[in-house]
């Protein structure tokens, strides 16, 4: 298992409120055009009007995934009264239930939840590695902190007692992983990049 690791420093300083996941993935984020992407647990809507713009000229569409039905109104009703609607779209579904959707449909999947995740990381990161075409790339935003350190270690280096590898690898996601450290101050986030190589998957 392979790491790459860059640390980035953002001097801008943005409202506190605006301090978040969505801030890290927005100044990353490099879409491909024509390609599908999806993201899971938006909580900022700032994020969408400048995503909207970039989206609609490369032609890109964007399902944002919520972990609430109510999530989901309130996203499909945000979209629809700001003309953003169609560009993107809104969907609740269980990652349980992920496999009833169509496979290999996107080909990034940002996800700024990683409660969700922790809460049962094979089904969930398993129900990611199949909605991603060959190659796909999923992503993990997250506030750098002591209370994620064990989950980041279990995704990358040891899934459990007795494992040699991490969860990531055990689902089918293959090394190296890009760990990104980026600063917006006042706050630390990290992103942690992992491919679905077309060479290799799980079934």
């Amino acid at each position: 298992m392979k790491l790459d690791i860059v640390n980035q420093r953002q001097s801008k300083t943005i409202p506190l409120k605006h301090c978040n996941a969505e801030a890290v993935y927005r100044k990353l984020l490099q879409p491909l055009e024509g390609k599908q992407y999806a993201i899971y647990g938006l909580a900022d809507s700032s994020l969408i009007p400048p995503l909207h713009n970039r989206f609609k000229y490369l032609k890109n569409r964007l399902m944002i995934f919520t972990r609430t039905k109510s999530e989901e109104k309130y996203w499909e009703k945000y979209l629809k009264e700001f003309n953003f609607w169609g560009i993107f779209c809104a969907r609740y579904i269980p990652f349980c239930n992920w496999n009833k959707l169509r496979a290999k449909q996107f080909y990034s999947i940002d996800c700024f939840d990683v409660e969700s995740l922790i809460k049962d990381p094979v089904v969930s990161l398993s129900a990611i590695f199949r909605l991603l075409e060959e190659p796909g790339i999923f992503s993990l935003y997250l506030e750098e902190s002591e209370r994620y350190d064990k989950f980041i270690f279990k995704l990358l280096k040891k899934a459990d007692m007795g494992e040699v590898i991490g969860l990531l690898e055990k689902v089918g996601f293959q090394s190296p992983f890009l760990i990104q450290n980026l600063t917006i101050k006042p706050k630390t986030f990290v992103r942690i990049r992992s491919r679905k190589n077309c060479f290799h998957e799980k079934t």
